[in-house]
């Protein structure tokens, strides 16, 4: 081949100092400079050991399989006209890495449908990868890389097109998240809890009080029926007998023991705290207020009970409070009682 297909620089933080760098030879092949990145990666790609009681588990920053798959479709799906290498960053005081291949996205394939369309610029060597038992059905790679990182509570990938017609995935790891891994591996039929419609699911909700088929079918990125279908796996698989999911109004709402499983990897100073709607911060409970409104008119006192699990009185001085800021309004009385938006 005679040409370095892939290269490797490490960073203290975007922006930063280059701390590392690691080319293959030019003279060796794709497979051997794909396995010679691959090798590099995870020596940064260190373990951290989570301690629960007399169990240690020792985990990657990033899972391998989301690495793996981001470097293959770095390499399978890149614009082999051009000359210059798959760029592979990694930056140490974030766990994130960055592997940004020559060449837009190929055909149809958009940021916001990635996860849905299966369409290959080069369906040839797709299929020689294959063949290889390097990548398996074409598209199944992103699918994996989401539900590998949401099921050991990191956030989905973000796969972008970026300046200069590149292709660039952006996997943000870090230490684990034990009550999300604990949620997860609680998940049955045990099948599920590999199911990516099901993490991605189990993400919305961690991060949104509730769920809507529109909104799963959005963050799918599918169609309506497909969402629907999703859902329904959500509703019938279930956390220590208790279902995954619950079904209120026209939405959904994690059930019961997922809820009190996750409620302890609130961190309220995250900039992505999980089940923030679940606390009796003002603010928190507000907000899922105010989602529900905007999505569905109005809200009871028994809609924020339902959604944020806490008492009447809590329900009703949070929203009480909103119609003293005038973000919303009484409307109706008795049994019929209920806020909108003024």
């Amino acid at each position: 081949m005679d040409r370095i297909i892939i290269e490797f620089t490490e960073f203290d933080v975007p922006g930063g100092s280059v701390t590392n760098r690691a080319a293959p030879r030019a003279e060796t092949s794709l497979l051997e400079q794909l396995a010679e990145t691959e090798r590099v990666v995870a020596a940064v790609n260190t373990s951290i050991t989570i301690e629960r009681g007399i169990r240690h588990e020792a985990l990657r920053r990033i899972p391998e399989l989301s690495v793996r798959e981001a470097l293959l479709n770095g390499v399978v799906h890149r614009d082999w006209n051009r000359s210059e290498p798959t760029e592979v960053r990694w930056f140490e005081a974030d766990s994130m890495l960055v592997v940004s291949s020559p060449g837009g996205f190929p055909g149809e394939v958009t940021a916001s449908n990635i996860l849905s369309n299966r369409e290959a610029r080069y369906p040839a060597l797709a299929d020689l990868f294959r063949a290889l038992g390097l990548v398996d059905k074409q598209g199944v790679g992103v699918d994996r890389m989401y539900r590998e990182m949401i099921t050991i509570g990191h956030r989905p990938p973000e796969i972008v097109e970026a300046a200069g017609t590149r292709v660039e995935c952006t996997l943000v790891g870090g230490r684990p998240v034990y009550p999300v891994m604990e949620c997860v591996r609680a998940i049955t039929p045990a099948e599920r809890q590999k199911d990516y419609r099901i993490a991605i699911i189990l993400y919305e909700l961690m991060h949104a009080s509730f769920v809507t088929t529109a909104r799963v079918q959005q963050a799918l990125q599918s169609s309506a029926e497909a969402a629907r279908v999703a859902i329904e796996a959500a509703r019938q698989s279930t956390v220590e007998s208790e279902a995954l999911i619950v079904k209120h109004k026209k939405a959904w709402l994690l059930g019961g023991s997922a809820r009190r499983r996750l409620a302890s990897a609130y961190d309220g100073d995250s900039a992505f705290p999980i089940v923030s709607y679940l606390t009796t911060d003002i603010g928190n409970q507000s907000a899922a207020a105010l989602d529900w409104v905007d999505t569905f008119s109005a809200i009871t006192t028994g809609d924020l009970q339902a959604l944020t699990g806490t008492a009447r009185g809590t329900a009703k001085r949070t929203l009480d409070a909103l119609v003293d800021d005038d973000q919303l309004a009484t409307a109706g009385s008795g049994r019929s009682s209920r806020y909108e938006r003024p």
